[in-house]
């Protein structure tokens, strides 16, 4: 199946809950904070929303298109080292319309700072393998030659450019040697003709000892005309 060729998909809402906690004095309480929203389209994270927690620490963001998103909290890191639990990148497909995200706050200590940028520096210099399959709806399974598909890496919030690949007869577009971490897959389509791909399992991805091969399937479906 090449590019030219065509299918279809329904468009829905997704949504986003949020609850955020600090650890203090052996005790978690709710946490009132700003977090902002982002949507990642390309290179460029783009701002969406921006709220502040209630008294309880929860906040709700609805309405979301599909696509690929970052939480970010925004407080002084030099001070409170916040951790996302499963973590701050999330995406919104037909499999995968609400996601829960926790915050857990606590104080930044020098030593804490030191391990984790020793943990970061075993991490990368580990190497796995990122398979992407782009296929022609879910039923049918073609694979797609032709395609363009980029791959990011996540370093501190930021997306800095680890490579890119064209789709062969088979549809598979292979990273390999890639240094333990975060990614995140874009692949490029032509919107005149094909909607929103679907990432299966996810946009996102991550190497580490436990997932040195990871295997992505990107769904392509046609507009309607």
């Amino acid at each position: 199946m090449k590019v030219e060729d065509f299918y279809d998909m329904n468009c829905e809402k997704g949504s986003l809950i949020i609850s955020v906690c600090i650890t203090e004095d052996n005790r978690t309480i709710p946490f009132s904070v700003k977090i902002n929203l982002y949507k990642l389209t390309g290179c460029k994270p783009e701002l969406v929303a921006s709220q502040q927690t209630d008294c309880n620490g929860q906040l709700v963001f609805k309405g979301l298109d599909y696509g690929y998103y970052r939480v970010v909290e925004v407080v002084n890191k030099q001070q409170i080292k916040p951790k996302y639990i499963p973590w701050n990148e999330f995406e919104i497909n037909s499999d995968n319309l609400w996601h829960n995200i926790e915050i857990i706050n606590t104080r930044v200590h020098q030593e804490c700072k030191d391990e984790h940028t020793e943990s970061n520096k075993c991490i990368y210099n580990e190497l796995g393998t990122i398979k992407v399959h782009s296929i022609l709806g879910k039923c049918l399974r073609e694979p797609i030659e032709g395609l363009e598909v980029e791959l990011f890496r996540l370093e501190c919030c930021e997306l800095k450019e680890a490579g890119c690949k064209v789709t062969n007869e088979k549809g598979v577009a292979e990273f390999q040697r890639i240094p333990f971490g975060k990614y995140v897959i874009v692949q490029k389509i032509n919107k005149c003709y094909f909607t929103t791909p679907c990432y299966i399992k996810s946009q996102l991805v991550v190497l580490d000892k436990d997932n040195k091969k990871v295997n992505v399937v990107v769904v392509n479906s046609i507009k309607q005309i």
